[in-house]
């Protein structure tokens, strides 16, 4: 017996959950609560890697480790405070 299929249009994809960057401080031009939108990491070969911050779009991580991995990063290397947050 055939099941009847439901679809439901959706605009974009579908959210993705996982683990996201919010601002705290340190960050210039950047409000507390923006989430970090792109993250690029930074080579060893002088590339200087690449973040931005979003009030809307944010960069969602699969792995809490490698979140708060980066969130560490950030605060020691740059002096910008985040927090990790589940999505």
């Amino acid at each position: 017996m055939d099941r009847p299929i439901f679809k439901v249009p959706l605009k974009g994809q579908p959210p993705k959950k996982g683990w996201a960057l919010r601002h705290l401080s340190g960050a210039e031009n950047v409000k507390r609560g923006e989430w970090v939108s792109v993250w690029k990491e930074p080579a060893a070969e002088g590339f200087d890697g690449k973040l931005e911050f979003s009030e809307s779009d944010l960069l969602v991580f699969d792995e809490e480790q490698y979140a708060r991995n980066i969130s560490e990063r950030l605060r020691t290397d740059m002096k910008i405070d985040t927090e990790v947050v589940r999505v």
